[in-house]
């Protein structure tokens, strides 16, 4: 399945989504953020190392990890910023997953709905 730069940046976000979740609400990250970090780096050296998608004509056999942390680095800014404007959201989700421990697409969807309908404070995220 072919993929564009902004598909491969959003897995990354996402990634790295739950590694900043657990930092803001608990004061640093889990092992549980380690596989979610790797499969980011790799996702971002593929894009520099494969797929040239960094604004850069030259495809390296192997980026510099300089490279991929700023690549990341982007992306984790960006991630930061969308859960720190959806803070109520977040803070929801953090208590049901400590609570539940795992939670459904659905059940996460239908409460962002609720409070995006109750509230209109809750954009859909575009990021």
């Amino acid at each position: 399945m072919l993929k564009t730069k902004s598909e491969l940046e959003r897995e990354i976000q996402i990634l790295l989504g739950g590694l900043i979740a657990e930092k803001q609400e608990f004061g640093e990250h889990s092992t549980g953020a380690a596989n979610d970090l790797e499969r980011a780096s790799e996702i971002a050296r593929e894009m520099l190392s494969k797929f040239g998608m960094e604004n850069r004509l030259v495809v390296e056999k192997e980026p510099s990890s300089d490279a991929v942390e700023v690549v990341l680095q982007r992306l984790y800014a960006q991630s930061r910023r969308c859960l720190e404007e959806h803070a109520t959201f977040h803070a929801w989700l953090a208590q049901e997953v400590e609570k539940e421990g795992v939670l459904s697409g659905d059940v996460v969807q239908a409460k962002f709905n609720e409070l995006l309908s109750s509230k209109n404070s809750y954009p859909a995220p575009s990021h």
